[in-house]
């Protein structure tokens, strides 16, 4: 059964985030509707509200603290990112001047997306999912044994790097070893990667 929180008020013209808390506008709902063909579909995320499929995990800046570590300058105000799956949670609802804004610890977010061109921040990275060889499931004459490939667990394609990775070598498109259960699935511009922790990333496997 769902929770309902009093969503905290304020008003105040000079309103200014502190403990390094961020406010975001956040487009609710955008994800609970599924469309295929001709049909619209209701998705009911109420059973799993957190589930990242489903749940929204992106919002426009807003307010930015004063004390922005360096890992985090990057951020500005306007900037489409990309957080963690529980912003959508209303313990993270604020209305202030009654507009609905939602707070996150500069931590929590992980992309920006400048027009399309996604940028890494913090201790965060995007990889891209690696598949299995068809030739696995592939027989001589061309038939397939199975509809798709299978993702490779533990492993991720580098897509964009943090600092850290940068100073460690690793490349965009390089091959990654994961820790387990390290995958952590986000959906951005329609397209699946995973955000992953510089503590995550093992090793690389193999150069682009």
């Amino acid at each position: 059964m769902a929770v309902s929180y009093k969503i905290e008020e304020v008003n105040s013209d000079t309103f200014q985030p502190m403990k390094g808390m961020c406010f975001l506008d956040v487009k609710e709902g955008s994800k609970t509707k599924m469309v295929s063909g001709e049909f619209e579909f209701l998705l009911r995320t109420d059973y799993d509200p957190y589930a990242t499929h489903s749940c929204v995990q992106n919002g426009v800046i807003t307010h930015l603290p004063a004390d922005l570590p360096e890992l985090y300058k990057e951020l500005k105000v306007g900037d489409m990112v990309y957080t963690t799956h529980h912003l959508i949670n209303e313990k993270n609802a604020i209305l202030l001047n009654g507009r609905k804004l939602r707070s996150m610890h500069y931590e929590d977010i992980y992309v920006i997306d400048r027009g399309g061109e996604l940028i890494s921040v913090g201790k965060w990275s995007l990889l891209e999912p690696a598949y299995e060889d068809d030739s696995q499931w592939k027989t001589a004459s061309g038939l397939m044994l199975k509809a798709a490939p299978s993702k490779l667990k533990r492993h991720g394609i580098a897509f964009t790097c943090s600092p850290q990775l940068k100073e460690d070598g690793v490349q965009k498109g390089d091959m990654l070893n994961l820790r387990k259960n390290s995958e952590y699935e986000i959906e951005i511009n329609g397209k699946l990667y995973y955000n992953v922790h510089d503590n995550d990333v093992l090793a690389i496997i193999e150069k682009s």
